[in-house]
């Protein structure tokens, strides 16, 4: 059975990698909007269009940074000839889809990490508890074998 500090610490060990993964996507994002402003200069649609105004607030939720990289990579398929004509790689906008798959895969298993302390803590109480009992009835039984002799009785 795990202590509660294991599970704590797996959790830590979730969200450090979701974190990571995070700031690849945070890369990624940075890089590529470097690419569209180049290819598209001064064409404020084409940023809207990759999402870019939306980006301070997607990262501050998991569903809306996921939702996000999967609407960049949509975008950055759709209009990669004009991205690599820039020096934007085919290699770089395959990899969004893999990032916004992998946050979302890092972002379960932090979630699975959380709700899994809940069941290791009932795990825990159902144990705690199986001893309790056989305390209480080791003490029950004192009272009956050890009435006349306090001293034996408090032991129990």
């Amino acid at each position: 059975m795990l202590k509660d500090f294991e599970v704590v610490g797996d959790q830590k060990i979730e969200t450090q990698e979701f974190l990571e993964k995070l700031k690849e996507c945070d890369e990624h994002h940075h890089e590529l909007k470097f690419f569209v402003k180049k290819a598209y200069p001064n064409n404020k649609a084409m940023i809207t269009r990759f999402g870019f105004p939306k980006y301070k607030k997607a990262r501050d939720s998991q569903d809306s940074m996921i939702l996000f990289m999967e609407i960049l990579a949509n975008a950055a398929k759709k209009f990669k000839v004009k991205l690599i004509a820039q020096g934007y790689t085919q290699a770089r906008i395959d990899e969004l889809n893999t990032l916004a798959a992998e946050l979302d895969q890092e972002g379960m298993e932090q979630e699975d990490a959380k709700s899994d302390r809940l069941l290791r803590t009932r795990e825990r109480i159902i144990a705690m508890n199986k001893v309790w009992d056989r305390m209480v009835s080791l003490n029950r039984a004192s009272r009956s074998i050890y009435r006349d002799n306090y001293t034996k009785l408090k032991q129990y």
